[in-house]
């Protein structure tokens, strides 16, 4: 695909270790969801059955990624939510090219019969990693919804202002500043622009750490 942010092997490159692979996938996926679960905004996304899940902060105090030396009942998920005392809610588990291990699938049914929720969330491709991610912001909702009438014809006439005078300013200013403004258009398809990771964003570091992008 032409419009691809990354390629297949970029998005499939090993950015854990021999003994204990990772793609970078699956690891950019963990750090949209770590980010989107510190956000104001409830948290919603589609699971491994095609249906969509609760809110997956409901409930939900801390958010951490668990690893081996903190382990959730026994399991290390991809991430999970834990209430005011501490105590596991949910569980996520980001299932990229395989599902779960037997083994660990027998870990998360016993989290879910002691009361964790275990939300398993598919992330496979490039267009699903996009899928996490809201494509309308809070104005935009705001914007088109209906019965807004004046207010949202004035808005739309400033914004045209706006758009209308950027299009003057970039016919008449010169060659190198229409072809540095090209660039920059150029740049806002990067993943990291159209998708970031905050900058506290544990998955962020890692990935940072192992290199980036190919």
């Amino acid at each position: 695909m032409s419009n691809q942010m990354l390629s297949d092997a970029e998005w499939s490159r090993n950015v854990g270790t021999q003994a204990f692979p990772v793609s970078f996938l699956h690891e950019y996926a963990v750090g949209l969801l770590w980010d989107r679960l510190h956000g104001r905004d409830p948290v919603v996304v589609k699971t491994m059955d095609g249906e969509m899940s609760g809110d997956l902060k409901s409930g939900a105090d801390r958010v951490v990624i668990p690893d081996s030396m903190q382990p959730i009942g026994g399991c290390i998920p991809d991430l999970a939510l834990l209430d005011k005392n501490l105590r596991p809610v949910r569980v996520i588990e980001v299932v990229v090219t395989s599902p779960p291990t037997d083994e660990k699938l027998e870990k998360l049914k016993r989290l879910e019969e002691r009361g964790v929720e275990v939300v398993m969330v598919p992330v496979r491709n490039e267009e699903e990693i996009k899928g996490l991610v809201p494509t309308a912001s809070g104005l935009e909702r705001i914007n088109w919804a209906t019965g807004l009438g004046v207010h949202r014809s004035r808005f739309q006439r400033n914004c045209d202002g706006a758009v209308g005078n950027l299009i003057e300013a970039l016919i008449h200013c010169t060659p190198q500043m229409r072809r540095r403004f090209g660039q920059i258009l150029d740049g806002l398809n990067d993943l990291e622009s159209l998708y970031p990771l905050s900058p506290n964003n544990p998955k962020s570091r890692d990935l940072a750490n192992s290199g980036g992008k190919e």
